[in-house]
């Protein structure tokens, strides 16, 4: 079977990253602040910039049509989300509810951060560059067809429909994710059901 571990295509990560360095650069250290406040704000700079990467991965974890139109973001058997949650799980343990007691520990949240926002955009990028490309033809088709019927859905008025369409999307994703052929979220399957349930909810008649 195909191997589910890609490696990065060649300028896609990398030239993310270069949109990175001339966009949004990390700005100066922390271990080179001058003063302890100057310290303290760029500490508190970095828990932003952290949550902002939670933020955004979390969109894709919550959005199916996201899942079925990108889900090498969210598949922890590709490289670039391997990467990815690797420095997450660095920025996490180094991350503390206040400044920490020393500028070291300090700067190295700091940095883990930046790894963070690297690894990232390198995982974004792939993954949107991707598709769905990187999995099994038939694996393919179904979530080309689970992505038509949840726009069916999205764009049906009819709660009846709805219900229908996205009962359809939640079954074939967790079919292939029995069979192995998709790794969803689990926040996004939780999502699938819970639309699928308020369309149902929606078309039964009121007493």
């Amino acid at each position: 079977s195909k191997q589910r571990t890609e490696k990065r295509e060649p300028g896609t990560a990398a030239s993310r990253e270069q949109e990175f360095d001339q966009k949004d650069t990390p700005g100066p250290r922390i271990a080179d602040a001058g003063t302890y406040e100057a310290a303290e704000r760029l500490w508190e700079e970095a828990t932003r910039r952290h949550d902002k990467v939670l933020s955004d991965y979390a969109a894709y974890e919550l959005d199916p049509a996201a899942l079925l139109r990108y889900p090498a973001i969210t598949d922890v058997t590709v490289e670039t989300t391997q990467n990815f949650h690797l420095a997450l799980d660095d920025a996490t343990a180094l991350r503390t509810d206040r400044y920490p007691g020393t500028r070291s520990r300090a700067d190295a949240y700091q940095q883990s951060v930046a790894a963070l926002r690297r690894a990232w955009i390198a995982c974004e990028a792939y993954g949107k560059k991707v598709g769905s490309g990187y999995l099994e033809p038939g694996d393919q088709e179904d979530l080309d067809t689970a992505l038509k019927l949840y726009r069916h859905a999205a764009s049906s008025t009819t709660p009846a429909e709805q219900a229908t369409y996205y009962g359809r999307v939640r079954d074939i994703v967790t079919s292939m994710a029995d069979r192995g052929g998709l790794r969803p979220p689990e926040a996004a399957v939780e999502e699938l059901k819970a639309v699928t349930r308020r369309a149902i909810e929606a078309g039964e008649p009121t007493h």
